[in-house]
């Protein structure tokens, strides 16, 4: 019976976090999570719960990020919450610009983020506000 009681407690003491998923694609993306339903066969996969998207160019925090993949590799993320945490940097790392957005789409092909009902600081303290937004990454990261 003691051995039942220090297992719960022990696993009652241990991090929601420590149960988190991270998924490292081949094209760069990076995405953690805490719940996420991988469907295969769809190409949809949905992460909820501390959701964090990174590549080398930008990195965005949500709510609950969904998925789309073709021929298993992601075409687009839409990232939901209250509100998306965005970070964008250039190919040394400095951050160029961050901001929160209600909303976020990803679309890699065209290596863009579109912010919706956005507020973004750039690296000069300038301060956009805006209902929507698209941000090409590959033309601010070849430039420094």
């Amino acid at each position: 019976m003691k051995i039942i009681l220090l297992t719960i407690l022990f696993l009652v003491s241990i991090s929601q976090n420590s149960f988190s998923v991270e998924l490292k694609k081949s094209n760069g993306l990076v995405i953690n999570s805490i719940d996420s339903i991988i469907d295969f066969k769809k190409g949809v996969n949905t992460y909820k719960k501390n959701v964090v998207i990174t590549t080398n160019e930008f990195e965005l925090k949500a709510d609950k990020v969904i998925e789309f993949k073709e021929n298993n590799i992601t075409i687009k993320a839409e990232a939901y919450g209250s509100p998306v945490k965005f970070k964008q940097f250039n190919a040394t790392g400095k951050i160029l610009m961050f901001g929160d957005a209600r909303k976020a789409y990803y679309y890699r092909p065209e290596n863009k983020v579109i912010l919706f009902n956005y507020t973004i600081t750039n690296e000069n303290g300038d301060r956009m506000i805006g209902q929507k937004g698209d941000f090409i990454l590959e033309s601010l990261l070849t430039s420094q």
